[in-house]
């Protein structure tokens, strides 16, 4: 372990974080291929340099927000299905009602 100033009683504490390899990945080919994708069709468009610039600048943002924007969506939807399946315990195991007259035969599942 080391410590501060030679004393046993200050240690510097390390703090590790892991990267994903594919978070890595997934941000170089955004950055680079967006970036340049986004340049070259606005110059294609015949837009001015500054606004291809600004474009790669702003192209490879507007990929991120979508793609968060995305995911959030596909999770949400997820913990939508996961919510209406719920496990059997004691506590919520389905129990029949006897029906009754204002029921006609209805059979409810708590």
């Amino acid at each position: 372990m080391l410590y501060r100033n030679n004393s046993p009683r200050s240690r510097i504490g390390y703090v590790f974080v892991a990267i994903d390899l594919s978070k890595v990945r997934e941000a170089v080919v955004i950055d680079y291929v967006g970036s340049t994708t986004c340049y070259w069709a606005i110059r294609k468009a015949l837009l001015p340099e500054p606004v291809a610039f600004l474009g790669s600048i702003a192209g490879p943002m507007a990929i991120r927000l979508a793609l968060h924007l995305w995911r959030e969506r596909a999770n949400a939807r997820l913990q939508r299905k996961r919510k209406l399946i719920a496990p059997q315990t004691e506590k919520n195991a389905p129990t029949l009602r006897p029906p009754s007259a204002a029921s006609a035969g209805r059979i409810y599942i708590n």
